[in-house]
């Protein structure tokens, strides 16, 4: 980050409002430039000052040791941030795998020596029972008690001719 672009976020930094990859930038940014981070301290001194006189606060005298709490802050965000990002890219996939395994594991799996094979080929399976129920041309799709001639009374064919 260079420091044009550091007077620009200056603000936003101070307010909160900045991504987290960009306050690491600026926190970087102060170590390494003094005056960046002389800057950064008058803006915070300042802002903060109208903010107590706004909400009328009693002003402190320690303005250099809230500013640089306010970077200890803001460091430990940084901090928190990255910390529970890598944990959750690493613990989440972890616990995934572990739950994934411990499922695996818990299958009961047929052993082969106990395969079942058909002894003749007139044996069938429970699906061609119903496929079989299904397309008879035997079956009626109709209840027992129901006759032809209650169907043609309720089609309203009474002398039984097809329509």
């Amino acid at each position: 980050m260079n420091c044009d672009e550091f007077q620009k976020n200056i603000i936003p930094f101070i307010n909160g409002t900045l991504s987290v990859k960009k306050m690491k930038e600026m926190l970087y940014h102060c170590e390494d430039c003094s005056s960046c981070r002389d800057e950064l301290e008058i803006y915070y001194i300042i802002l903060n000052c109208v903010r107590q006189l706004d909400t009328d606060e009693d002003v402190s005298d320690n303005f250099h040791e809230r500013f640089v709490d306010f970077l200890k802050q803001s460091a430990a965000m940084v901090k928190k941030y990255y910390r529970r990002m890598v944990t959750h890219r690493i613990a989440f996939p972890m616990v995934t795998l572990f739950a994934i395994s411990a499922a695996g594991l818990s299958v009961k799996r047929p052993d082969s020596a106990t395969t079942v094979t058909p002894t003749s080929a007139a044996e069938f399976t429970d699906n061609d029972l119903v496929l079989r129920f299904r397309f008879s041309d035997q079956h009626r799709y109709y209840e027992q008690n129901i006759t032809v001639d209650k169907i043609l009374q309720i089609t309203g064919n009474k002398d039984g001719d097809k329509k």
